[in-house]
């Protein structure tokens, strides 16, 4: 029995089922938006990480910074890809939000604003991902 179960562990392991992503074929492949890949990866994770920590203050800094501002910029002179028309709605919830973010840090906010504006955009980047 033991030797069984076994055998079919090592079937099911050779098969990839423990893995689904290695079933996945190029049909299934995603799009990619680049600048929106670059901005959820760099900008928004500066304010992300201290936000998640509970810091307002570092996410206020962040948000402020002209490194934040350039990633703003960045995303909202790309271009979205044809592929990805029907997501214009969504990406520029996310560009308003960014802006709103950076709007209310520069502006020197209470906490509970900038609270705010970041669950904001991170509920534009969550609709935009979805």
């Amino acid at each position: 029995m033991l030797k069984l179960w076994l055998c079919l562990l090592c079937l099911t392991v050779g098969l990839g089922c423990g893995n689904p992503s290695a079933k996945l074929n190029t049909a299934d492949e995603a799009i990619s938006f680049e600048a929106m890949e670059t901005f959820q990866s760099n900008t928004s994770m500066a304010v992300g990480y201290p936000a998640e920590m509970g810091d307002w203050n570092a996410v206020k800094i962040a948000a402020a910074s002209d490194e934040y501002s350039t990633g703003v910029t960045a995303l909202e002179s790309a271009e979205l890809p044809s592929e990805l028309s029907d997501k214009q709605e969504e990406r520029d919830a996310v560009i308003a939000a960014a802006k709103k973010l950076q709007e209310v840090a520069k502006a020197g906010a209470s906490k509970d604003e900038i609270e705010a504006s970041y669950n904001s955009l991170l509920g534009a980047l969550t609709k935009f991902n979805n």
